[in-house]
């Protein structure tokens, strides 16, 4: 019998997960066997890449990078609760000029759309380690062996994206429409959490139920 998992392990170190696109049930601990085969090399190319794809991630594990992770994402989360409110005290403001002065503050909009995409961009590490997304129950019980690598792949293409427009908006200057500032920095910064939000995903300790 494999022990049942402790704590707060990371998915990919899970004893058992059960997959409904395999016949039998996956064993993840120790040398990552497979029931049903002696061990994982018996998978010949195939099985070496994934033995080595674990022991590299259970290196991680040892390094504390999990740790890590889940600090960085805290601190991101809280970064995001500061931006929230600082977003918050500029609407409040300009409704008490607009009230009080007659003069609305200049560019209000656009600064307070630009602070709301960085605040979704800074919660999501810690809705990715806690795995607090919305999902759909049919379409994880059937791909809950590759739901991981979906998000992480999403999110190698959304950085390239992001850095992209950084670039390219940096290049040609370009500005909010009411006020002149510049938009590559947010870009920038949004395309930096992208990679903690990957580390997130993988180092999640994600139980199954």
């Amino acid at each position: 019998m494999t022990a049942k998992p402790k704590g707060t392990r990371p998915w990919f170190l899970i004893s058992e997960r059960k997959s409904t696109l395999f016949p039998k049930k996956i064993v993840l601990s120790g040398e990552k066997r497979f029931r049903g085969k002696s061990t994982i090399g018996g998978f010949n190319e195939q099985g070496t890449m994934l033995k080595l794809f674990f022991k590299v991630f259970a290196l991680l594990k040892n390094c504390k990078m999990q740790k890590w992770v889940h600090t960085l994402s805290k601190l991101s989360a809280i970064t995001a609760g500061v931006l929230l409110f600082l977003s918050a005290l500029i609407i409040t403001s300009d409704v008490l000029s607009r009230a009080i002065l007659n003069f609305p503050i200049p560019g209000v909009f656009e600064v307070t759309g630009l602070l709301t995409g960085l605040v979704v961009f800074l919660g999501l590490p810690l809705v990715a380690f806690e795995n607090g997304h919305i999902s759909a129950g049919f379409f994880k019980k059937r791909f809950q062996g590759i739901h991981c690598f979906v998000d992480v792949s999403l999110f190698i293409l959304l950085t390239g994206a992001l850095f992209m427009a950084a670039y390219e908006s940096y290049q040609e200057q370009v500005t909010a429409i009411t006020i002149d500032l510049p938009l590559f920095p947010f870009y920038f910064f949004a395309a930096l959490i992208c990679p903690l939000v990957i580390l997130s995903t993988v180092f999640s300790p994600r139980k199954n139920k």
